[in-house]
């Protein structure tokens, strides 16, 4: 019986969990952007804490470059308003059943959360005409790992921008 329990909450686990940021929904497409490369970041509303903003406009500006973009000034052609949004649950283990990690019962009596993350760009023009939009969703717990999880979500989203020429 307790290994049918066991089973079905790993089940239950896996159906619950956030797909890969690899999987990015387009909210508005275009398939060129002419010859327009160059960018200006907007930064992110007041709230997003200044650590995770600093990390994701790093990443943006990484991953942008690749795909050809190019920073400019304020006079850019594109502008790219970015966004990441975080929701947070806790994360519970019953004390008499062992947590699946070799923590043991440390993670029975101490609180864990799960966070995860949505990413969210928007390129316009000078006049505000709506370009392309794009949504990621990824997880951002572990805290250690949250850099590379931005990266990997970014990267995946700027994938589907049209290439720079």
């Amino acid at each position: 019986m307790r290994h049918t329990a066991v089973l079905l909450l790993g089940i239950g686990l896996y159906a619950c969990s956030t797909p890969d940021p690899a999987q990015v929904q387009i909210l508005h497409d275009a398939s060129d952007f002419g010859a327009r490369r160059e960018y200006q970041l907007i930064a992110p509303y007041a709230d997003m804490p200044g650590a995770e903003a600093t990390l994701l406009a790093e990443s943006l500006q990484r991953s942008l470059a690749r795909h050809g973009y190019r920073q400019g000034g304020s006079d850019a052609p594109l502008l790219i308003q970015y966004r990441l949004t975080s929701a947070s649950q806790p994360l519970t283990y019953p004390v008499d059943v062992p947590p699946p990690s070799p923590l043991g019962p440390y993670q029975a009596i101490h609180r864990f959360e799960d966070v995860r993350g949505l990413l969210h760009l928007r390129v316009t023009d000078r006049n505000e005409q709506l370009l392309w939009e794009g949504a990621a969703r990824t997880e951002l717990s572990p805290e250690r790992q949250r850099q590379q999880q931005i990266d990997r979500a970014v990267d995946a989203l700027v994938q589907k921008l049209p290439v720079a020429r």
